[in-house]
Order: C-alpha cells, then sequence, then structure tokens
C-alpha cells in the first residue's frame, strides 16, 4: 500500500502512516522501505521547488521552506542506505539542492 501511496499518488505521510501501521503488525522495514520515503521526498521537494519559481511573496517563502524541509527528510533517509540502488545519487542531489534552497531563502530574508 505504501509504494502506491508514494510512488502513484504521491502522498508521503500516507505511505509512512502505512508502514507504520505495518511495524504495528511485526513488519520490519529495510532499506527498499528507506529508499522509497526518500523518493517520496525527493520528488515533493522538486514539486514545490518549482512552485516556488513562478511564486513570489509569502507564497514563495512557503513553497521555498516546504521544498528545504522535504530535501532535509530525504537526506536523512537515504544517508543510511546509501550503498542501496540509486541512494548515493540521491543523496547528493538532494545535499545539492538543500543548499540551493537555503541561498533562496536567504536572499529572500536579506536580499543579495
Amino acid at each position: 500500500m505504501a509504494r502506491l501511496e508514494i510512488y502513484a499518488l504521491g502522498e508521503v505521510e500516507a505511505g509512512a502512516r502505512s508502514l507504520a501501521e505495518a511495524e504495528k503488525l511485526g513488519y520490519v522495514p529495510g532499506r527498499r522501505e528507506a529508499a522509497m520515503l526518500g523518493d517520496g521526498y525527493l520528488r515533493r521537494a522538486t514539486a514545490s521547488r518549482s512552485r516556488a519559481a513562478v511564486l513570489t511573496g509569502e507564497q514563495r517563502m512557503r513553497e521555498l521552506t516546504k521544498a528545504r524541509d522535504d530535501y532535509q527528510r530525504c537526506i536523512t533517509y537515504f544517508d543510511p542506505i546509501i550503498a542501496f540502488g540509486h541512494a548515493a545519487q540521491n543523496l547528493e542531489i538532494c545535499k545539492a539542492q538543500l543548499l540551493r534552497i537555503d541561498r533562496q531563502i536567504e536572499q529572500e530574508l536579506f536580499g543579495s
């Protein structure tokens, strides 16, 4: 269920809740589930960053902040599993985008 929620529906929190429910029932999540959550946060962060690019003011800051939070979550999930799949590559993408977002937020708050 979590896979559908994250990849098909783009509902990362719903996927995380499904995984938490499965854990309560004895399921032991592994690298695949961490990668799935990392992917979900990466996708959502990228969408927020794209929306921020066309917005101004409070809406832009809100989307930049959401993107920043999701890139940070992405790092949290990919960091422990860097030897799995594309985790190392995705981790570096998240780290680079986090730095970019931080610079954008700083520019928005303090000017150039």
